[in-house]
């Protein structure tokens, strides 16, 4: 409702068909390594976040005994702050990081900030369920927040940057379709199966919770720390063809 409308330049200011779908997979295929990278990286760390968005009120019930209709009232109202507070915080400081390193002339700012985001998730998603009270958990929980958030702007963006101009709309559907599939899919999965057949034991779901933070969040730094000189190649490619154009 505030931004204003940008003018179109260059190719996207001629009125064409849409692209076709073939084409746009040609050209999955053809850079496949750095969508599988980076939308893999950032990926993993919602298959974490989801896990504990969808075991933490349950974790609180089990562990800290908030039973009952008032119990979980509470527990909701813990980690709706934590979410709220750790969410805003991380999703603005992202963008504001990124706009400030590439002004510096950090052409991989946006990649950079992804991996922060990736490593950052690691600390806080061990230790909030080891905390000794649900208030200290949701505290240290607002971090996981923070960093699982704080990547959602630059990793969109630069999603957007290895992709030519009429392909981008596509891409950006499939990678929010691709993102929120794998993580509401997997993570809460991954942490009910450890618990009812690694740990074999329901008081044990906090433990579920770090080991989808440490077999995920590992893996997404992993990815993401592959993926650069893949975005750097790809980057280079997109923007000297569309000067060209």
């Amino acid at each position: 409702a505030t931004v204003k409308e940008p003018a179109r330049r260059g190719v996207a200011a001629v009125k064409a068909d849409p692209m076709p779908f073939s084409q746009i997979w040609a050209y999955i295929k053809e850079h496949w390594k750095v969508y599988f990278l980076i939308m893999g990286g950032y990926g993993c760390t919602s298959i974490s976040i989801y896990g504990i968005l969808g075991w933490t009120s349950t974790f609180y019930n089990r562990v800290h005994g908030l039973s009952g209709s008032d119990g979980l009232a509470y527990a909701g109202i813990l980690i709706g702050t934590a979410a709220i507070v750790g969410g805003v915080i991380g999703s603005f400081t992202g963008g504001v990081l990124a706009d400030w390193l590439e002004s510096k002339g950090d052409k991989d700012a946006k990649t950079r900030v992804l991996l922060i985001g990736c490593i950052g998730l690691i600390p806080p998603g061990i230790l909030a369920p080891l905390m000794p009270t649900p208030e200290l958990a949701a505290t240290v929980l607002a971090f996981s927040f923070l960093f699982g958030s704080i990547a959602t702007g630059p990793t969109g963006s630069l999603v957007q940057i290895i992709t030519p101009v009429r392909m981008r709309a596509q891409m950006g559907a499939i990678y929010q379709m691709a993102l929120n599939l794998v993580g509401l899919g997997l993570g809460p999965t991954f942490v009910a199966v450890m618990t009812d057949f690694v740990f074999a034991d329901p008081m044990m779901v906090g433990y579920s919770l770090i080991a989808s933070v440490i077999v995920f969040d590992g893996l997404a730094v992993l990815l993401t720390f592959l993926g650069f000189r893949h975005y750097r190649n790809v980057r280079d490619h997109v923007a000297a063809a569309a000067s060209a154009a």
